[in-house]
């Protein structure tokens, strides 16, 4: 499935409109967890929302703002037991049905997270982050019209959410539909030019499109808001190597490698530009680093057994081409 840059935005009851009381100390707790929340100050928050409540046990903001802090500490369980607990005070009350979405999503638990945002959407179709939230849920259930459609509410409602409109762009993405990716990603990135995430996928999306030119400066500038974006290196890399500047290319994996030596995919890429650029040995050298993350590589197999071959040592390269042949290769 595509990637999601945000798992979840929190939505908070910020305005002190659903206390029992005004203008008191207990009322202070209720405003000092919101801000400690924003703050990411999450164990402060979720202590001074259980002052708060203290002296009012049944307030749902309170509950469902703790239940938020706690979702975004991963303590689930915990988080869906307080909504569940506001719910049955007021189940009218959309915030918590949507912090329950949100708490159910972090267990994984998809299609109930699905099921508590339209609760939620019900009780207040304008909320555009509980439409962001739900279209993630669905993303991951690999639903993906049904995310662009509510990724698409979600920008009604609030068009400046970047990453709402990054999000539609890898769903579309994912949906093969890679024009219109490239649009999702270029408002995203209209709202806030410094997201990397968007410049190295719109890049990766005009690759696809073989418009190389255009993807190596969308690596570029990926790679200038956040050089440790391992990605954007690879797939400038491979942008370049299809480009035939295997020179270039071999420079960019290096640093892919650099950041991320585990990664198959960098050696292999590496291999074969370095084949391209008649420095065989070098090609072995990246392809049995490849291997040895991953020895179940049937084309790195069959690559090696074809350097082998042209080196002379035709022995090694039976070896190599029958084990590519046991994992499949047909070639």
């Amino acid at each position: 499935m595509p990637r999601i840059l945000v798992a979840m935005i929190a939505l908070l009851c910020l305005i002190p409109s659903a206390l029992a009381d005004g203008g008191n100390i207990s009322e202070d707790w209720f405003v000092r967890g919101n801000e400690l929340l924003l703050q990411g100050s999450l164990e402060e928050a979720a202590a001074a929302y259980d002052l708060f409540l203290l002296n009012d046990s049944e307030n749902v903001a309170a509950l469902s703002n703790k239940a938020a802090a706690l979702t975004l500490m991963g303590r689930f369980q915990e988080a869906i037991d307080l909504c569940d607990q506001a719910i049955e005070i007021n189940a009218g009350y959309a915030p918590a049905w949507s912090t329950k979405g949100d708490a159910l999503a972090g267990l994984g638990k998809f299609d109930e997270s699905v099921s508590a945002y339209d609760r939620a959407l019900e009780i207040n179709s304008e909320a555009a982050v509980t439409w962001f939230n739900k279209g993630v849920a669905l993303g991951y259930m690999g639903l993906f019209d049904e995310a662009v459609q509510a990724y698409n509410e979600s920008l009604r409602i609030n068009p400046d959410m970047a990453e709402a409109w990054y999000n539609k762009g890898s769903t579309l993405a994912g949906l093969g539909r890679y024009e219109e990716a490239i649009s999702a990603y270029d408002e995203s990135l209209g709202i806030n030019p410094d997201l990397a995430e968007a410049w190295s996928d719109k890049g990766m999306c005009l690759g696809i499109l073989e418009r190389y030119d255009e993807a190596i400066v969308a690596f570029d500038q990926a790679i200038k808001i956040n050089p440790q974006l391992a990605e954007a290196w690879f797939n400038k890399g491979k942008a370049l190597f299809y480009q035939g500047k295997h020179i270039e290319a071999i420079s960019a994996l290096d640093e892919v490698i650099k950041l991320d030596p585990e990664l198959e995919q960098a050696w292999y890429s590496r291999a074969l530009a370095l084949n391209q650029s008649g420095r065989m040995e070098e090609a072995l050298q990246s392809l049995d680093e490849a291997l040895a993350i991953n020895d179940q590589n049937a084309q790195a197999w069959a690559m090696r057994s074809a350097i082998l071959q042209s080196l002379g040592q035709a022995a090694e390269a039976e070896e190599a081409l029958a084990k590519a042949k046991g994992l499949g290769y047909a070639g």
